[in-house]
């Protein structure tokens, strides 16, 4: 896209109507033109720089008038045009084990609101009150995180094991999955691409734009979404995050909840909120190098091959295709691959790329 420029804010242009316009009076008045060294060029020339900026800022004001160009509060007062809200940071959320003390019978009860953490730097709390039963050992319960952002992220599984709050005949308690779906604020880009999306909405869920906005209005960390109905009535909800990475149960969960609201989902609509369905594929390569040429790194290599397995997962079905590595790794100075593993897979559309095993072997040089 042309940048939107509705005033010319280029110095040299400016100075040159100005000291154009200028002489033309003085030659009117009979007088001369004036030079590079004459003081008032100089005035002149300020003059032309002061105009210039101004008119750099009156563009950029016009431009926050636009979806394409505004940013931060300016684009957050354009999407409330179409009722669409910037979306807010959102904790992290993870299923933890709360175990009793052996030896008990009673019924324990754990507040909600109960604290925990793994490091004594980010803590998470139960979502509702819960209790471990009579004759039960245990009792799962969602815990989220107490700081909103994407700082919740990434605790993995039993790593979750300290208790802060004290509840009574509680012994001890673990993660079971890993804590994830924290979020930080959406960005500008993400928000923008959704106020595009929001027309679609103006009905309840029918289009297909219309479920990919609902979903995507969920979390700022959803870059994709498929969406299919292969039988009557039916529509299968296939969401895919930032990085390539699959969706946890809680927010499979959140998402089912958003689709399944009366005001968006069609009465004859059954929606299912389902995981994206695994391609795995294997990269192994062997490549050759010029001989009167620089050597190539292994590092670099590898880092070529990583970016284009970041690639194949970064949208739902994105086809396997082997021709995209081989350019990128020719691009680097690459004599000759050869590629034994991946070869050209069709990807459905709720289909994931994911690769499983890696291999890039350097064989030998050869003269060019």
């Amino acid at each position: 896209m042309s940048d939107l420029n509705l005033l010319s804010d280029n110095p040299l242009e400016i100075e040159s109507s100005i000291i154009n316009a200028y002489n033309a009076l003085r030659l009117e008045e009979g007088e001369k033109e004036i030079t590079t060294a004459s003081p008032i060029y100089i005035f002149l020339k300020s003059i032309a720089y002061v105009l210039s900026c101004y008119s750099a800022l009156i563009n950029e004001k016009i431009k926050q008038n636009f979806i394409d160009y505004a940013t931060e509060e300016n684009l957050d007062a354009l999407g409330k045009l179409t009722g669409t809200n910037r979306l807010q940071a959102t904790a992290s959320l993870c299923t933890v084990r709360f175990s009793r003390v052996a030896g008990t019978s009673n019924t324990v009860l754990i507040p909600k609101g109960t604290r925990i953490t793994a490091d004594s730097v980010i803590y998470f709390a139960t979502i509702e009150n819960a209790e471990i039963p009579a004759g039960a050992e245990s009792i799962d319960v969602i815990a989220s995180a107490l700081v909103a952002g994407s700082s919740g992220n990434g605790y993995g599984v039993g790593s979750i094991t300290q208790i802060v709050d004290n509840v009574a005949y509680l012994k001890s308690v673990e993660n079971i999955t890993e804590s994830k779906g924290g979020t930080d604020i959406e960005s500008d880009e993400s928000y923008r691409q959704r106020i595009f999306l929001a027309p679609e909405t103006f009905s309840v869920a029918g289009p297909n734009i219309a479920y990919l906005y609902h979903t995507k209005s969920v979390s700022s960390d959803i870059i994709d979404v498929a969406v299919v109905s292969d039988e009557p009535g039916v529509v299968k909800i296939y969401p895919l995050l930032t990085g390539g990475e699959l969706p946890s149960e809680e927010l499979l969960t959140s998402i089912n909840n958003k689709l399944s609201a009366s005001e968006v989902r069609p009465l004859t609509d059954k929606v299912e909120v389902l995981e994206p369905v695994k391609k795995e594929f294997n990269v192994d390569i062997d490549y050759y190098l010029y001989e009167e040429r620089d050597f190539i790194a292994d590092e670099k290599v590898q880092k070529v091959v990583s970016d284009y397995i970041m690639w194949q997962k970064s949208v739902l079905g994105r086809d396997i295709n082997p021709d995209k590595l081989i350019a990128d790794l020719q691009s680097l100075g690459i004599k000759r691959v050869v590629i034994k593993e991946p070869v050209f897979t069709k990807v459905k559309s709720e289909e994931l790329a994911l690769c499983v095993s890696v291999n890039a072997e350097f064989k030998a040089l050869e003269i060019e």
